[in-house]
């Protein structure tokens, strides 16, 4: 019995989730990661992870960043950009970030 239950609760906590765009899905799990406010939610942006020569990440590590010598911060801080069906729009191309 006990092995049912810990199979159902494993299976479920891998279930697929699919939002049909990109803001819904930011809002929607940005208000499960037990934070009371929305600006400590770190968010990352990665347009490749076989090449990590730029992403995009949440305000809230500037600082660590900054502290970090093998980092180098290429823009100031922005909002999130959507576009008109509300995804994402790349957002190293509209921060002026080249791709390496």
């Amino acid at each position: 019995m006990l092995d049912e239950i810990l199979q159902e609760r494993v299976s479920s906590s891998r279930k697929r989730v699919d939002f049909p765009a990109d803001r819904e899905c930011i809002e929607r799990i940005a208000a499960t990661v037990g934070k009371l406010d929305g600006a400590e939610v770190t968010i990352g942006w990665i347009r490749n992870t076989l090449a990590l020569s730029a992403l995009a990440l949440s305000e809230n590590l500037l600082g660590k960043l900054h502290r970090n010598p093998q980092l180098e911060v290429l823009g100031e801080p922005r909002e999130l950009e959507f576009d008109p069906q509300g995804n994402l729009v790349n957002v190293l191309e509209t921060a002026g970030v080249a791709a390496h």
